[in-house]
């Protein structure tokens, strides 16, 4: 009687205490990953620089940004020969916030990157919290947020400084404000719902690419609101959230339209071209849905994932579809799967599975759902993600980082600068780049207006990227390189017709620009096809800069016929 007596006096609550615990535990899980994931991503951006190699996806990306914030400008590397313009593009959040990240982040051009591991770190801490609000164990929670955030794909695409984190980040939460807005009531949850559609249009205009994870979103948004009851007032109480969702999605599109208005028509007459180029426009309807039962669209797939050394997320995905099967979230995966197999199947489009996957993996885990999964699988499945993390740490962070402190020092931007300071200099020169994106970034600190075209990539029959219709149609691009002041081709670019080409639009050859710390075989190939060679360029991408043949008119400063920039030691 006295020890009730007392627990009485206190307000004693055990079941209060119990959760009380509990919400400490979960706390101090948050807190340690979040430090944890900061401490990693730091990690990584101590090699951002050198580590890929400067790409096509941050040099385009980039200009559209510039091409945003500067509608006038009349040059551009994403350029539409045939219609003698830049591309423009109506997703320009993203491009803007990496215009941004350049324009803060110095000259050399690491500011994009920056911006896109920000974007990765948001996504991930918004995957942690979506997860915990599905019920998923904060532990658990905790390692499948990690295992996104270091995956291999995912951390490439944001050191590529790609706008696919950002996209991501939206629309994740967006899932996470819907799961929010179901323990919710009255104007709180109309509010919540709303904003889950400002994120979701918000994704569409940071790149177009938010479309393969609208399924998730919608199945999210069924998950938390529909009971399965096809009675009158279950279905006008979904619609009626649903009607919310939508309006808050259109407020934000008008909105973000807005600043765009008096462009809207070359836009999408743009975004037009540039689909139909992304989507191989050339295959008929039959070749497109007989695409998903082909044995090469899913061969791609899987090699996709095992090149870029990210297997173990979408392994354990497949894993839990035999032990725990969430009907929505399945249907909207096989949705987004047909997309992908029905248009172009290449890497950063399959990384929009990653949150499929992430999810699937998550219901093995969920407190509700423990009896219909066997002990037994969820220590493997346990096993299993811990593993995923810790090979995610060793590829992402421990290897990327080694490579770039081994060699590094080949793919320093400032020897960028440097050969193209020496061989053409500062000025208000029109400069031809054929593909060569890496002189992006320090053509524009040095005054250039560049020139790039816009063409179509597909795929070899051993899944490779190859480009074709490179300079076409013949005469606009003719036109085009008789403005052109200089023009910078790979070492390996040029046949016969092409030189000719260059010569009779005035532009002579003028010299090879080697860059590094030894001068490169002339002979050197620009890519390698072998195993270590891919799995080498998916890890650092091109092991050094260069060589390169420049050309230019015969009334512009003659420079050296070589240019060895070397790096001091």
């Amino acid at each position: 009687m006295m020890i009730i007596k007392a627990l009485q006096t206190n307000n004693y609550n055990p079941i209060s205490h119990k959760y009380e615990d509990k919400a400490s535990i979960t706390k101090l899980i948050f807190i340690t990953w979040f430090i944890l994931a900061v401490i990693l991503c730091l990690v990584e951006a101590s090699t951002l620089d050198v580590l890929p190699s400067l790409m096509q996806d941050e040099a385009q990306i980039t200009d559209y940004g510039r091409l945003t914030l500067d509608p006038l400008s009349r040059w551009s590397v994403t350029w539409w020969v045939a219609g003698d313009k830049p591309l423009l593009l109506w997703s320009y959040l993203g491009p803007v916030f990496a215009e941004l990240g350049y324009q803060f982040g110095g000259t050399s051009g690491v500011g994009p990157r920056i911006v896109a591991l920000i974007g990765g770190l948001a996504a991930a801490t918004v995957a942690l919290a979506w997860l915990n609000q599905r019920k998923v164990p904060a532990a658990f929670a905790g390692l499948l947020s990690l295992a996104f955030l270091l995956d291999p794909l995912f951390t490439l695409s944001q050191r590529m400084a790609r706008t696919d984190s950002w996209v991501i980040a939206f629309c994740l939460t967006s899932c996470w404000l819907l799961r929010l807005s179901s323990n919710k009531e009255g104007t709180t949850r109309i509010l919540l719902v709303m904003l889950a559609g400002v994120l979701a249009a918000l994704s569409a205009f940071v790149w177009p690419s938010a479309l393969f994870l609208y399924p998730l979103i919608l199945a999210e948004f069924l998950s938390s609101f529909y009971d399965g009851h096809f009675t009158r007032n279950s279905l006008q109480k979904t619609g009626k959230l649903f009607l919310y969702f939508v309006i808050g999605g259109l407020l934000t599109s008008i909105l973000l339209l807005i600043p765009i208005r008096h462009q809207l028509t070359p836009i999408f007459e743009d975004m037009k071209n540039m689909v139909a180029l992304n989507v191989n426009a050339s295959k008929t309807s039959f070749e497109r849905i007989s695409g998903i039962f082909n044995y090469q669209s899913w061969a791609k797939i899987a090699k996709a994932f095992i090149k870029t050394l990210g297997p173990f997320l979408p392994l354990l995905g497949v894993w839990a579809l035999f032990f725990r099967r969430e009907r929505g979230i399945i249907i909207a995966f096989i949705f987004t799967l047909i997309i992908i197999l029905t248009t172009l199947v290449y890497e950063f489009r399959l990384l929009y599975l990653l949150p499929y996957f992430m999810v699937l993996t998550g219901n093995l885990f969920l407190k509700a759902e423990r009896k219909s999964v066997k002990p037994a699988v969820q220590r493997v499945s346990a096993g299993l993600l811990a593993f995923t993390v810790l090979w995610s740490i060793c590829i992402s962070v421990v290897l990327r980082s080694a490579f770039a402190y081994k060699d590094g020092a080949q793919r320093e931007r400032n020897l960028i600068e440097a050969a193209a300071r020496s061989a053409i200099g500062t000025g208000n020169h029109k400069v031809f780049l054929a593909f060569t994106y890496e002189f992006y970034f320090t053509g524009r600190s040095l005054g250039w207006e560049m020139y790039t075209p816009y063409i179509q990539f597909s795929f070899d029959d051993d899944g490779n990227w190859i480009r074709e219709n490179d300079f076409k149609p013949k005469d606009r691009f003719m036109k085009l390189l008789a403005q052109m002041d200089y023009a910078i081709f790979s070492g390996s670019e040029l046949d016969e017709d092409l030189s000719a080409q260059l010569r009779s639009s005035g532009l002579d050859y003028h010299g090879a620009i080697h860059i590094g710390m030894q001068q490169p075989k002339s002979n050197i190939t620009s890519s390698d096809r072998s195993i270590g060679g891919i799995f080498s360029w998916y890890i650092q991408g091109a092991p050094s800069y260069g060589p390169y043949m420049l050309f230019a008119r015969a009334d512009k400063k003659a420079r050296p016929s070589t240019i060895l920039v070397q790096k001091s030691q």
